[in-house]
């Protein structure tokens, strides 16, 4: 049985395809479990605790049994830790309200990227707590351009609760930085019509 070249690489792309159809169909291609990746986050390897992180950061939503571990790992000495537990807590959102609080700290954390993931996180749980403002309220004087519109946009969450912000919000709609104003603007609206 003489086979061409051509006929070789068409059966080659058929099993290549067949094998990819049964690995998505029994998901034995799956990465680690949530719960396994929990446990990761425990791990004495920072390079450990960092891909279980950025994992669960890739599950979004699914992730959101790991919200406890998350909020833990905002305190780990590295940075790159940190900053992803704050990514991943944004990307489950709502779920992750009870991560708040210790959000509202790591806003505060001395890495740029850790702070604007924090507060962009606490913005995604949609938390209306009146807690936050004077945490947050610092933040729109935050150094890093990206953390300021979240501040704002945290600050219109927590709606009439958040009129001790209003002078701030009143000085950031002046700001030369477009995203700062349009958030203040929006923030101001909320706070003062709701």
């Amino acid at each position: 049985m003489n086979i061409s070249h051509g006929q070789l690489l068409s059966r080659t792309i058929l099993m290549k395809v067949a094998l990819a159809l049964l690995v998505a169909a029994t998901g034995c291609n799956r990465g680690p479990s949530v719960s396994t990746l929990r446990e990761r986050l425990g791990d004495d390897d920072p390079d450990v605790r960092y891909e279980a992180v950025r994992a669960l950061e890739d599950l979004g939503k699914s992730a959101r049994s790991a919200v406890d571990d998350l909020a833990l790992a905002l305190k780990d000495p590295e940075v790159r830790v940190r900053y992803r537990a704050a990514k991943a807590l944004a990307n489950i959102g709502p779920r992750a309200i009870d991560a708040v609080p210790q959000l509202t700290v790591a806003a505060k954390d001395a890495d740029p990227e850790v702070r604007y993931y924090a507060v962009k996180a606490i913005y995604k749980t949609g938390s209306k707590s009146p807690d936050l403002v004077p945490a947050v309220l610092t933040l729109l004087n935050d150094p890093n351009d990206e953390v300021r519109p979240y501040a704002a946009r945290v600050l219109g969450n927590v709606g009439p609760d958040a009129k001790k912000a209003v002078p701030a919000l009143q000085t950031a709609r002046q700001s030369s930085q477009e995203s700062l104003r349009e958030a203040a603007a929006k923030a101001l609206e909320k706070i003062q019509n709701s």
